[in-house]
Protein backbone atom coordinates (compact mmCIF):
# COMPACT_ATOMS: atom_id res chain seq x y z
CA UNK A 1 0.00 0.00 0.00
CA UNK A 2 2.81 2.49 0.97
CA UNK A 3 4.91 1.87 -1.99
CA UNK A 4 1.63 2.23 -4.43
CA UNK A 5 1.03 6.09 -2.37
CA UNK A 6 4.80 6.53 -3.03
CA UNK A 7 4.59 5.98 -6.88
CA UNK A 8 0.74 7.67 -7.39
CA UNK A 9 2.73 11.14 -5.69
CA UNK A 10 5.75 10.68 -7.92
CA UNK A 11 3.84 10.41 -10.78
CA UNK A 12 1.50 13.53 -9.16
CA UNK A 13 4.97 15.67 -8.88
CA UNK A 14 6.10 14.94 -11.82
CA UNK A 15 2.98 16.02 -13.79
CA UNK A 16 3.13 19.13 -11.56
CA UNK A 17 6.75 19.64 -12.56
CA UNK A 18 5.79 19.26 -16.43
CA UNK A 19 2.80 21.31 -15.89
CA UNK A 20 4.91 24.32 -14.93
CA UNK A 21 7.59 24.03 -17.61
CA UNK A 22 4.51 24.13 -19.96
CA UNK A 23 3.08 27.09 -18.20
CA UNK A 24 6.49 28.90 -18.29
CA UNK A 25 7.48 28.26 -21.69
CA UNK A 26 3.69 29.10 -22.99
CA UNK A 27 4.54 32.76 -20.95
CA UNK A 28 7.55 33.32 -23.22
CA UNK A 29 5.96 32.18 -26.27
CA UNK A 30 3.27 34.99 -25.33
CA UNK A 31 5.44 37.75 -24.44
CA UNK A 32 7.52 36.78 -27.34
CA UNK A 33 4.63 36.91 -30.15
CA UNK A 34 2.78 40.20 -28.80
CA UNK A 35 5.02 42.26 -27.03
CA UNK A 36 9.16 41.56 -27.91
CA UNK A 37 8.51 41.04 -31.48
CA UNK A 38 7.96 44.86 -31.29
CA UNK A 39 11.25 45.65 -30.27
CA UNK A 40 12.99 43.48 -32.86
CA UNK A 41 13.58 43.28 -36.29
CA UNK A 42 12.60 40.20 -37.16
CA UNK A 43 11.49 36.55 -35.74
CA UNK A 44 15.12 35.11 -35.65
CA UNK A 45 16.14 37.95 -33.38
CA UNK A 46 12.93 37.27 -31.43
CA UNK A 47 13.50 33.82 -30.36
CA UNK A 48 17.63 34.83 -29.75
CA UNK A 49 15.79 37.38 -27.19
CA UNK A 50 13.85 34.39 -25.70
CA UNK A 51 16.79 32.23 -25.14
CA UNK A 52 18.44 35.78 -23.40
CA UNK A 53 15.41 36.24 -21.04
CA UNK A 54 16.06 32.51 -19.91
CA UNK A 55 19.64 32.93 -19.40
CA UNK A 56 18.93 36.41 -17.25
CA UNK A 57 15.85 34.77 -15.52
CA UNK A 58 18.23 31.69 -14.57
CA UNK A 59 20.87 34.28 -13.57
CA UNK A 60 18.62 36.46 -11.41
CA UNK A 61 17.40 32.97 -9.08
CA UNK A 62 20.87 32.43 -8.68
CA UNK A 63 21.34 35.83 -7.49
CA UNK A 64 18.44 35.40 -5.57
CA UNK A 65 19.61 32.19 -4.22
CA UNK A 66 22.63 33.86 -3.47
CA UNK A 67 21.15 36.68 -1.37
CA UNK A 68 19.00 34.48 0.69
CA UNK A 69 22.50 32.48 1.66
CA UNK A 70 24.11 35.57 2.44
CA UNK A 71 21.11 36.56 4.86
CA UNK A 72 20.68 33.57 5.83
CA UNK A 73 24.51 33.13 6.93
CA UNK A 74 24.44 36.20 8.70
CA UNK A 75 21.73 35.25 10.47
CA UNK A 76 23.60 32.80 12.00
CA UNK A 77 26.37 34.76 12.85
CA UNK A 78 24.66 37.77 14.31
CA UNK A 79 22.73 34.72 16.74
CA UNK A 80 25.61 32.95 17.87
CA UNK A 81 27.19 35.62 19.54
CA UNK A 82 30.11 34.45 22.07
CA UNK A 83 27.49 33.74 24.89
CA UNK A 84 25.56 31.50 22.78
CA UNK A 85 29.05 29.92 21.31
CA UNK A 86 30.27 29.63 25.40
CA UNK A 87 26.87 27.64 26.43
CA UNK A 88 27.27 25.21 23.16
CA UNK A 89 30.79 24.46 24.18
CA UNK A 90 30.19 23.98 28.07
CA UNK A 91 27.17 21.67 27.14
CA UNK A 92 29.46 19.93 24.56
CA UNK A 93 32.19 19.61 27.52
CA UNK A 94 34.92 21.80 25.61
CA UNK A 95 35.54 23.68 28.91
CA UNK A 96 38.62 25.24 27.78
CA UNK A 97 36.70 26.59 24.22
CA UNK A 98 33.94 27.87 26.33
CA UNK A 99 36.02 29.67 28.54
CA UNK A 100 37.77 31.62 25.50
CA UNK A 101 34.08 32.29 24.34
CA UNK A 102 32.68 33.87 27.47
CA UNK A 103 35.89 35.64 28.53
CA UNK A 104 34.89 37.59 24.57
CA UNK A 105 31.46 38.18 25.72
CA UNK A 106 29.84 41.55 25.80
CA UNK A 107 26.71 40.18 28.15
CA UNK A 108 29.22 40.56 31.38
CA UNK A 109 26.38 42.10 33.60
CA UNK A 110 24.09 38.66 32.84
CA UNK A 111 23.43 36.57 35.75
CA UNK A 112 23.10 33.75 32.76
CA UNK A 113 26.52 34.47 31.72
CA UNK A 114 28.27 34.66 35.47
CA UNK A 115 26.30 31.44 35.93
CA UNK A 116 28.12 29.78 32.54
CA UNK A 117 31.42 31.56 33.94
CA UNK A 118 30.90 29.73 37.30
CA UNK A 119 30.10 26.61 35.69
CA UNK A 120 33.09 26.74 33.08
CA UNK A 121 35.78 27.67 35.54
CA UNK A 122 34.03 24.99 38.63
CA UNK A 123 35.02 22.30 35.26
CA UNK A 124 38.35 23.74 35.31
CA UNK A 125 39.32 23.63 39.00
CA UNK A 126 39.47 26.80 39.27
CA UNK A 127 37.80 27.25 42.43
CA UNK A 128 38.37 30.79 43.62
CA UNK A 129 37.51 32.22 40.14
CA UNK A 130 34.30 29.81 39.86
CA UNK A 131 33.19 31.17 43.58
CA UNK A 132 33.54 34.72 42.54
CA UNK A 133 30.55 34.13 39.83
CA UNK A 134 28.22 31.42 41.20
CA UNK A 135 28.31 33.94 44.56
CA UNK A 136 26.54 36.81 42.14
CA UNK A 137 24.30 33.96 40.87
CA UNK A 138 22.78 32.43 44.22
CA UNK A 139 22.44 36.27 45.51
CA UNK A 140 21.06 36.89 42.42
CA UNK A 141 16.99 38.59 43.15
CA UNK A 142 16.09 37.51 39.60
CA UNK A 143 17.46 33.53 40.36
CA UNK A 144 15.47 33.65 44.17
CA UNK A 145 12.50 34.67 42.77
CA UNK A 146 11.98 31.40 41.59
CA UNK A 147 9.16 31.04 39.06
CA UNK A 148 8.11 28.67 35.99
CA UNK A 149 10.38 31.03 33.55
CA UNK A 150 13.28 28.98 32.77
CA UNK A 151 16.71 30.61 33.63
CA UNK A 152 18.01 30.47 30.60
CA UNK A 153 16.39 28.99 27.01
CA UNK A 154 19.16 29.07 24.09
CA UNK A 155 20.06 27.99 20.91
CA UNK A 156 22.54 27.67 18.56
CA UNK A 157 21.77 27.37 14.84
CA UNK A 158 24.02 25.75 12.47
CA UNK A 159 24.06 26.11 8.71
CA UNK A 160 21.11 24.38 7.06
CA UNK A 161 21.02 21.50 10.50
CA UNK A 162 19.51 20.88 13.49
CA UNK A 163 19.97 23.40 15.53
CA UNK A 164 21.33 22.24 19.72
CA UNK A 165 18.88 23.61 22.49
CA UNK A 166 19.77 23.97 26.27
CA UNK A 167 17.14 24.88 28.63
CA UNK A 168 17.83 25.35 31.89
CA UNK A 169 14.75 26.85 34.73
CA UNK A 170 15.23 28.74 37.64
CA UNK A 171 15.04 25.97 40.51
CA UNK A 172 17.93 23.71 38.69
CA UNK A 173 20.06 26.52 38.14
CA UNK A 174 19.87 27.10 41.86
CA UNK A 175 20.32 23.79 42.97
CA UNK A 176 23.34 23.37 40.34
CA UNK A 177 24.62 26.56 41.76
CA UNK A 178 24.82 25.76 45.46
CA UNK A 179 26.27 22.34 44.46
CA UNK A 180 28.87 23.98 42.79
CA UNK A 181 29.66 26.39 45.54
CA UNK A 182 29.48 23.57 48.26
CA UNK A 183 31.93 21.32 46.02
CA UNK A 184 34.35 24.47 45.63
CA UNK A 185 34.70 24.91 49.07
CA UNK A 186 35.32 21.66 50.06
CA UNK A 187 38.46 21.79 47.72
CA UNK A 188 39.33 24.93 49.02
CA UNK A 189 39.15 23.46 52.67
CA UNK A 190 36.19 25.73 53.75
CA UNK A 191 33.90 22.61 55.13
CA UNK A 192 31.45 24.69 57.15
CA UNK A 193 30.57 27.00 54.34
CA UNK A 194 30.23 23.79 52.04
CA UNK A 195 27.63 22.48 54.01
CA UNK A 196 25.54 25.68 54.61
CA UNK A 197 25.45 25.59 50.42
CA UNK A 198 24.97 21.98 50.31
CA UNK A 199 22.21 22.63 53.31
CA UNK A 200 20.58 25.07 50.95
CA UNK A 201 20.33 22.87 47.63
CA UNK A 202 18.73 20.02 49.76
CA UNK A 203 16.14 22.31 50.87
CA UNK A 204 15.55 23.97 47.24
CA UNK A 205 15.65 20.19 45.98
CA UNK A 206 13.40 19.08 48.28
CA UNK A 207 10.74 21.98 47.60
CA UNK A 208 11.10 22.11 44.33
CA UNK A 209 11.40 18.53 43.12
CA UNK A 210 8.46 18.53 40.58
CA UNK A 211 10.80 20.79 38.17
CA UNK A 212 12.86 18.23 37.53
CA UNK A 213 11.68 16.57 35.00
CA UNK A 214 14.98 14.31 34.59
CA UNK A 215 14.62 11.75 38.04
CA UNK A 216 18.27 9.91 38.07
CA UNK A 217 19.71 13.51 37.50
CA UNK A 218 17.77 14.77 40.99
CA UNK A 219 18.83 11.56 42.52
CA UNK A 220 22.29 12.00 41.62
CA UNK A 221 22.64 15.77 42.69
CA UNK A 222 20.65 14.95 45.78
CA UNK A 223 23.16 12.00 46.80
CA UNK A 224 26.30 14.77 45.95
CA UNK A 225 24.80 17.26 48.21
CA UNK A 226 24.86 14.65 51.01
CA UNK A 227 28.28 13.04 50.22
CA UNK A 228 29.11 16.99 50.55
CA UNK A 229 28.04 17.03 53.94
CA UNK A 230 28.98 13.99 55.06
CA UNK A 231 32.93 14.72 54.25
CA UNK A 232 32.67 18.35 55.17
CA UNK A 233 30.96 16.98 58.43
CA UNK A 234 33.77 14.76 58.79
CA UNK A 235 36.52 16.89 58.31
CA UNK A 236 35.08 19.05 61.34
CA UNK A 237 34.89 16.07 63.77
CA UNK A 238 30.74 16.42 63.52
CA UNK A 239 30.78 12.70 63.62
CA UNK A 240 26.90 12.22 63.75
CA UNK A 241 25.91 15.04 61.02
CA UNK A 242 28.79 12.92 58.79
CA UNK A 243 26.92 9.71 59.82
CA UNK A 244 23.16 10.72 58.87
CA UNK A 245 24.43 11.96 55.27
CA UNK A 246 26.37 9.07 54.39
CA UNK A 247 23.54 6.65 55.49
CA UNK A 248 21.76 9.04 53.11
CA UNK A 249 24.28 8.34 50.21
CA UNK A 250 23.75 4.58 50.82
CA UNK A 251 20.31 4.67 51.34
CA UNK A 252 19.70 6.18 48.07
CA UNK A 253 22.10 3.41 46.17
CA UNK A 254 24.97 6.13 46.05
CA UNK A 255 27.71 3.96 46.59
CA UNK A 256 28.34 3.49 43.19
CA UNK A 257 28.57 7.20 42.77
CA UNK A 258 30.66 7.75 45.69
CA UNK A 259 32.21 4.02 47.35
CA UNK A 260 34.13 6.65 50.01
CA UNK A 261 30.87 7.26 51.62
CA UNK A 262 31.48 3.37 52.52
CA UNK A 263 34.84 3.93 53.61
CA UNK A 264 33.60 7.25 56.51
CA UNK A 265 30.91 5.03 57.20
CA UNK A 266 33.45 2.47 58.26
CA UNK A 267 35.77 5.06 59.95
CA UNK A 268 32.62 6.35 61.53
CA UNK A 269 31.86 3.23 63.28
CA UNK A 270 35.53 1.92 63.92
CA UNK A 271 35.45 4.90 66.22
CA UNK A 272 32.88 3.79 68.02
CA UNK A 273 34.23 0.50 68.38
CA UNK A 274 31.95 -1.19 66.22
CA UNK A 275 34.40 -3.75 64.49
CA UNK A 276 32.32 -5.91 62.38
CA UNK A 277 29.98 -3.37 61.25
CA UNK A 278 33.68 -1.33 60.00
CA UNK A 279 34.81 -3.78 58.05
CA UNK A 280 32.17 -4.73 56.45
CA UNK A 281 31.53 -1.28 55.21
CA UNK A 282 35.09 -1.25 54.06
CA UNK A 283 34.65 -4.45 52.28
CA UNK A 284 31.73 -3.09 50.34
CA UNK A 285 34.10 0.12 49.90
CA UNK A 286 36.97 -1.94 48.48
CA UNK A 287 34.10 -3.78 45.80
CA UNK A 288 32.45 -0.70 44.79
CA UNK A 289 35.92 0.79 43.66
CA UNK A 290 37.62 2.84 46.97
CA UNK A 291 41.08 0.66 46.56
CA UNK A 292 41.90 2.64 49.81
CA UNK A 293 39.34 0.55 51.86
CA UNK A 294 41.81 -2.45 51.39
CA UNK A 295 43.91 -0.75 53.67
CA UNK A 296 42.15 0.10 56.28
CA UNK A 297 41.03 -3.59 56.16
CA UNK A 298 44.79 -4.47 56.95
CA UNK A 299 44.77 -2.56 59.76
CA UNK A 300 41.25 -3.02 61.40
CA UNK A 301 40.22 -5.92 60.48
CA UNK A 302 42.42 -8.75 61.24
Amino acid sequence: MLEFIQKRMKKYFRNMKNDLIDIILKCYDFIGKYFLRFLVDDYKNLNQMKKLIVKTSIGGIFIIFLIFVFEYSYNIIDHNNEFVNAVDKYYQGNYKEANDCIEKSANSNSVEEYFIRGSINYKLSNYNKALQDLAVVSDSEYLKNIDSLPFFDIYKLHFFSERNHYTLYKPNAYVETCLMKSECKLKLKDYRGAILDAKKGIDSLVKYQNWFDDKPQLNKIFISLNYNIGLSSYKINDINQSLNSFNTVIKFKGGHLYPKAYTFKGLILQMKKEKDSACFYYSKAGELGDTNAYSYIKKYCK
